[in-house]
């Protein structure tokens, strides 16, 4: 039985791939058949997806989403979730092998939580290439995210902008009443390379657009009262 879907977006990411689904399988104290992993091809043209599908066979869930961006990709593979639990991993990111199993842990003990986070670390690649924040951080991005399922259905689909989506999807859950948590262990590594979404400093202006977005979805909130 389905515990918890696992959705990676993944554009042009034939570097990085096979090592962040690799640490989805991997993951301890999940019963067999209790993941569910959908890897959502957005439109690469690197061979990403040709790896997958030979890498790891019918141990993911492969799919096509030819509207570019994060959102969308990651819209498409909630669609097809079918766990009580949704996670998401960026595709150049890495998770510890007790990830899921401590946040699960974390979501059971407080039955107030909808939401679990949980703490990152940075890894420059190549070794030293790049600088990296020296200490673990609260990581309450999308590969740090673990959530009930009705999160998504109360909440809809992430807003489709290139940057930010998750941050102003996030605000909505919790401006609608969804509780988050933060679990206390490092448990996601986080990459840091020369093709960071947030190292692009064309789409910065995507996370004006997405507080743009948040503040309309609370306007119509507050009319609808």
């Amino acid at each position: 039985m389905i515990e918890i879907s696992v959705i990676v977006p993944v554009r042009n990411g034939v570097r990085f791939i096979a090592a962040s689904v690799a640490s989805v399988l991997d993951q301890q104290g999940m019963g067999p058949g209790s993941l569910q992993v959908l890897v959502i091809d957005n439109g690469s043209s690197d061979g990403s997806a040709d790896l997958v599908r030979e890498r790891f066979g019918n141990r993911v869930e492969l799919l096509q989403e030819p509207t570019t961006g994060p959102a969308a990709a990651r819209n498409a593979g909630l669609a097809r979730a079918r766990g009580p639990l949704i996670a998401f991993l960026d595709a150049d990111d890495l998770w510890h092998p007790h990830k899921l199993q401590s946040q699960r842990a974390a979501l059971e003990a407080d039955p107030s939580l909808a939401i679990v986070f949980c703490h990152g670390e940075e890894f420059s690649d190549p070794s030293g290439a790049y600088p990296c924040r020296s200490d673990p951080y609260p990581l309450r991005s999308a590969s740090g995210f673990l959530g009930q399922r009705q999160v998504y259905e109360q909440s809809g689909p992430l807003p489709c902008l290139r940057t930010g989506e998750f941050i102003a999807w996030f605000g909505w859950a919790k401006e609608i009443g969804f509780r988050a948590g933060l679990h206390p262990d490092v448990l996601v590594r986080r990459r840091i390379h020369a093709h960071n979404t947030t190292r692009d400093t064309s789409g910065r202006a995507d996370y004006v657009e997405a507080m743009h977005w948040l503040l309309q979805m609370r306007r119509q909130r507050a009319g609808n009262a």
